[in-house]
């Protein structure tokens, strides 16, 4: 959870900073909007805390909203609602790299600061990519983080077995990098560990495996499976 709200705090300072130049020009006191990912989801309610704490620190307000579903098509309105409140900082999780873009370039061009944070847009890189008008991307390294995860599981499994990965939103990045990551843990323990794919109906799946884990961040777990004939792993999305 600190890493969490250490996040947040990252991203925060990365708004105020850029907020310092108009200071000169308003003495009114200003306000970070934060877009989270999704309502209810732990890691986000962690998140404003986290971004709340900051806020009170840096002595600047903060309003935060995110979507009822993992949906860019809910999370746009909420959105456009913070550039209509004339916020004067965003803070966004975007809950689609491609999809949230239009939103997030009225909101740039609305003259608003925005830092991403846990997911990007475009292809992450801000300096050089295919989208480079938000400040910041600010995010744990989930590439990183799969990888350590798996090959934990794998060294409790002996070196062998099959492993299996289930990602909560296959096309957000986060989720994705966590996949990569364990992917790479299995490459590199060799012919002893083979990766599973998703079932074929992953949603109803899901929900039998974790009612939250459309909500949730990607899940790895161990498990045997009946033999069958082996095939290469196929990923599906929902």
């Amino acid at each position: 959870m600190n890493a969490r709200k250490a996040l947040l705090s990252c991203a925060a300072a990365a708004v105020v900073v850029a907020l310092a130049g108009a200071s000169a020009q308003s003495a009114d006191k200003k306000t970070i909007a934060l877009v989270y990912g999704i309502k209810g989801d732990a890691f986000y309610v962690t998140m404003e805390k986290g971004a709340k704490a900051k806020a009170a620190e840096l002595g600047v307000d903060l309003i935060a909203d995110g979507p009822s579903q993992w949906n860019p098509a809910i999370q746009t309105p909420i959105v456009d609602a913070m550039i209509a409140r004339k916020v004067d900082g965003l803070i966004a999780v975007p809950n689609d790299p491609q999809a949230m873009i239009p939103a997030l370039q009225r909101a740039n061009d609305a003259g608003i600061p925005i830092v991403t944070t846990d997911q990007y847009i475009g292809d992450g890189d801000y300096a050089k990519g295919s989208v480079t008008f938000p400040l910041s991307y600010v995010a744990s390294d989930n590439f990183g983080g799969g990888k350590l995860a798996c090959e934990t599981l794998i060294k409790g499994m002996g070196g062998k077995g099959t492993l299996y990965v289930l990602v909560s939103t296959p096309n957000v990045p986060s989720d994705v990098a966590r996949r990569d990551g364990c992917l790479e843990a299995v490459k590199a323990a060799g012919d002893g560990v083979m990766p599973r794919s998703p079932p074929r109906r992953p949603r109803r799946r899901c929900r039998r495996i974790r009612p939250s884990a459309r909500s949730s961040a990607a899940i790895s777990s161990a498990r045997r499976e009946p033999r069958r004939p082996s095939r290469p792993p196929t990923w599906r999305g929902r």
